[in-house]
């Protein structure tokens, strides 16, 4: 015949000893008392259903959102709106009458280029950059470039190989603006007409 303890006597031992219990958890058990146990609390639960909806889980029946694509970066320098072709000498009077209207009393065109429908006028006070636009071409864009605003600028003449020349020229609050010219384009005497003005 074997003697057993009382159930209740063990019950009340064991919360006497855990009561009186002297040593200190440590650091981890106390921040997660479940850690490393399939038991969790409510609260840990509650956070683990709603970890998908923040961490942006895909959900069944759901299809991921497609990433807006950045923005892309202006190009720089900066070219006369439009124009992309290389420009050719022309008599100012074949574009004389485009501009008219927008010439200040006793400005004068000195020099002009086109290229196709669009064109390029030097006056003696600043630069017109004419842009085409639409099918009829009545839509026009112009663009005036003062001298009293260029910085600086730079011509590169054509060569064996590259056939085209450059004008570049800074101008205050607007950045660098380049043209470009066939080969039949005189770009001294194009710089030396800006010198005039500039310097």
């Amino acid at each position: 015949m074997s003697c057993q303890d009382h159930p209740d006597a063990r019950a009340f031992s064991t919360c006497r000893t855990s009561s009186c219990s002297a040593r200190v958890r440590s650091a981890a058990t106390a921040r997660s008392p479940t850690s490393g146990s399939w038991l969790l609390t409510k609260h840990e639960n509650d956070v683990r259903r709603a970890a998908p909806h923040r961490r942006g889980a895909i959900l069944p029946g759901k299809r991921p959102a497609c990433p807006v694509p950045a923005a892309r970066p202006r190009c720089s320098p900066a070219a006369v709106p439009g124009l992309r072709v290389k420009l050719s000498p022309v008599h100012p009077a074949e574009v004389g009458e485009g501009v008219a209207e927008l010439l200040v009393p006793g400005e004068q065109i000195q020099q002009a280029f086109k290229a196709m429908r669009d064109y390029v006028v030097f006056t003696d006070k600043r630069l017109i950059a004419v842009n085409v636009q639409g099918i009829t071409g009545k839509k026009k864009d112009f663009t005036s470039l003062p001298y009293s605003k260029a910085q600086a600028f730079s011509v590169e003449t054509a060569g064996t190989l590259d056939l085209h020349a450059e004008l570049d020229l800074w101008f205050s609050g607007l950045g660098k603006v380049r043209l470009e010219f066939k080969g039949s384009a005189d770009i001294r005497r194009l710089g030396q007409l800006i010198a005039g003005y500039v310097l």
